[in-house]
């Protein structure tokens, strides 16, 4: 849904659009291409005990991690708000 359509239903409903529940709202993620990578540390962190869980199509978060102690500009991926794995800046394709 467009921005304008959403304040053009939000005008039109009334102040009975701000109470109800309505997931209209919700913006829809389209799929496309980052980046090709390697992981590292998927055995070290949590991502075996992961994998029974993880199905194609599921979103990982990617979460810099400055503090890093051996790349500062280190990427964690999580799934679940747990750490599965690595991608270092040195051995990154864009």
């Amino acid at each position: 849904m467009k921005r304008s359509d959403f304040i053009k239903n939000l005008i039109g409903i009334g102040s009975s659009a701000l109470v109800l529940p309505s997931y209209a709202w919700i913006k829809q993620y389209d799929k496309f291409y980052l980046l090709q990578n390697f992981v590292r540390g998927f055995r070290y962190y949590c991502g075996p005990q992961l994998l029974h869980q993880m199905k194609e199509g599921d979103m990982l978060e990617l979460v810099r991690e400055p503090a890093n102690e051996y790349d500062s500009f280190a990427i964690a991926l999580h799934f679940n708000k747990q750490k599965l794995a690595m991608c270092l800046q040195r051995v990154m394709k864009f």
